[in-house]
């Protein structure tokens, strides 16, 4: 849970681990080298944002979606 946590893919409150891409579709963001960098979600209910990337890390960096 810790690296879930750390790479912004969970979040806790009261000791307890919530998944932030629930209710929505997956998509592996994948980089030149052909590894799992982050991830992409859609929301499959009127949940807003309708869509959500991963939050930045260490190992991903929305300036390599977004070629800034």
């Amino acid at each position: 849970m810790k690296i879930l946590k750390e790479l912004g893919l969970v979040s806790e409150s009261k000791g307890r681990y919530y998944d932030k891409f629930r209710n929505r579709v997956m998509f592996p963001i994948i980089n030149t080298r052909g590894k799992v960098i982050g991830f992409g979600g859609r929301a499959i209910d009127d949940s807003t944002p309708k869509y959500l990337n991963s939050p930045e890390s260490p190992v991903f960096m929305k300036k390599i979606i977004y070629m800034v």
